[in-house]
C-alpha cells in the first residue's frame, strides 16, 4: 500500500495500513509498504523514485491509501493523480482507499474552490483506478461515479487491541466506583477545539445533574492540549477529570474497557471513525452525534445517536446509560457482536481479498 505525508504525532491512516497487513499475513499473503515523500523531497524526485521502485511492480496490486492532506499541503491533491499514472503506466493493478470521503466545507471562496477540486479529484481517481475502497456506505456520496461496480464498502477497524484481545492474555476489566465516562481524541485546531470541548462540557455537566458524581477520562491525541480548558469548563461540576494524553495502544485499550461510555462529539459518527470504532472494539457503549455518515453496521451496534449538535441530549443520554446498569450490558454486548462481524481486522482484510479478486497473491502493499 501506498502512503505519503505523515502525519504527527499519531498516523492513523499507518496504522491501518499496519493492522490491515498484520491481517492479510495471517491470512497468507506477504504485504511490503512504499512512501512517497514528496513533502520532504519535492514532488519531482518523489515522483522519479516512484517511477523507479514501480519498474518491479507489474501486475502487482498496489494500494494508494488517500487523504487530501496526505497528499498535498493545503488539500489541493494534484500529485496524487500523477502517481495514479505512474503505477499505471508501469502495469500495476491499482486500487485506492478513500480515508477521507468527504471535503471538509468553509465560508470562504478558497474553501468552496477545495471542496470543488477535492471531489473532482477523487471522482477522477475512483473512475480510473482498479478498484476503490471506501470506509462509510455507498448513499450519499454525490461525487461517486454512477458506475459503481467497482466500489466497495470495506469499513475501517480500531487500530488498538480489541477486548477480545485483552482478554486472551488475562486482562479483566475493573470499573471505577464513580461512573466514567470517556473521551478518545481532542482536535488540536483552536476553533474545532473550543467547538468540541464545550460540547463535552455541556454534555457531561449536563449527565452529572442527574447521574451524581462523575469521571471523565479523555485520552489520546489533543487531550493534554484541551486539558486547561476541560479543567476551567468542569470547574465546580463535581467531575472528577483525568487526562491521560497518547499512550500505547494497549494502555489505551485496557482505559478503554474499564469506562462505562463514550462520549463522541467529533462530528457525526461513521465507520470510519477509528475512535469510535475503538470504543465498539472495546465493548464499550457509546453517545454519539447522527449525521450523513452515520449508516449500516454502525445503526446495529450499541450506539445511542442524537441529532447533530444536540447537546442536551447528549447529556440526557449519558445520564441514561449511567444509571441503567442493563441498558450498558446491551449496549456493550451488541458491541462485541458488530465488532466480530464487521470490525475485526480479519474480518476487513477478508472483505479486501474479495474486493481485489484473483491473484491475491501479488497484493503488494
Amino acid at each position: 500500500m501506498l502512503l505519503g505525508r505523515r502525519d504527527e504525532p499519531t498516523d492513523a491512516v499507518r496504522d491501518y495500513a499496519n493492522c490491515l497487513s498484520a491481517a492479510l499475513d495471517r491470512q497468507g499473503i506477504v504485504c511490503e509498504s512504499s512512501e512517497i515523500r514528496w513533502d520532504q523531497d519535492g514532488w519531482f524526485a518523489a515522483l522519479m523514485k516512484l517511477w523507479r521502485e514501480s519498474r518491479a511492480w507489474r501486475g502487482r496490486w498496489v494500494v494508494i491509501h488517500y487523504t487530501a492532506l496526505m497528499w498535498s499541503r493545503r488539500g489541493f491533491p494534484l500529485g496524487v493523480s500523477l502517481v495514479l499514472e505512474i503505477l499505471k503506466l508501469r502495469g500495476c493493478r491499482t486500487a485506492i482507499v478513500f480515508h477521507d470521503v468527504y471535503a471538509v466545507p468553509g465560508p470562504r471562496w478558497v474553501d468552496r474552490f477545495r471542496v470543488f477540486f477535492q471531489e473532482r479529484t477523487m471522482r477522477h481517481l475512483s473512475v480510473n483506478a482498479c478498484r476503490t475502497i471506501i470506509p462509510v456506505p455507498v448513499d450519499g456520496i454525490s461525487w461517486l461515479p454512477i458506475q459503481k461496480s467497482l466500489i466497495e464498502f470495506i469499513p475501517a477497524g480500531a487500530n488498538i487491541p480489541s477486548l477480545d484481545d485483552l482478554a486472551r492474555e488475562g486482562f479483566v476489566p475493573v470499573h471505577n466506583t464513580n461512573p466514567t465516562i470517556a473521551v478518545f481524541g481532542i482536535p488540536t485546531w483552536p476553533s474545532a477545539q473550543k467547538r468540541e470541548v464545550e460540547a463535552i462540557v455541556k454534555s457531561v455537566r449536563k449527565a452529572a445533574t442527574c447521574a451524581g458524581q462523575l469521571q471523565l477520562l479523555v485520552l489520546g491525541r489533543g487531550a493534554k492540549e484541551a486539558e486547561s480548558l476541560l479543567r476551567v469548563g468542569l470547574s465546580g461540576s463535581g467531575v472528577r477529570l483525568q487526562v491521560d494524553g497518547l499512550r500505547s495502544s494497549r494502555e489505551i485499550s485496557s482505559g478503554l474497557a474499564c469506562c462505562d461510555v463514550l462520549l463522541f462529539v467529533r462530528g457525526a459518527l461513521s465507520s470510519r471513525r477509528g475512535s469510535g470504532l475503538a470504543a465498539i472494539a472495546c465493548g464499550l457503549p457509546i453517545v454519539a452525534f447522527q449525521g450523513r455518515e452515520t449508516g449500516f453496521p454502525l445503526t446495529e451496534a450499541g450506539i445511542l445517536f442524537v441529532p447533530q449538535d444536540d447537546v442536551d441530549s447528549l447529556g440526557k443520554d449519558l445520564a441514561r446509560v449511567l444509571l441503567d446498569r442493563e441498558l450498558r450490558l446491551c449496549l456493550s454486548e451488541r458491541n462485541l457482536k458488530v465488532f466480530r462481524e464487521w470490525f475485526s481486522w480479519d474480518r476487513i482484510a477478508g472483505r479486501w481479498i474479495e474486493a481485489l479478486g484473483d491473484n491475491t497473491e501479488d497484493f503488494v502493499k
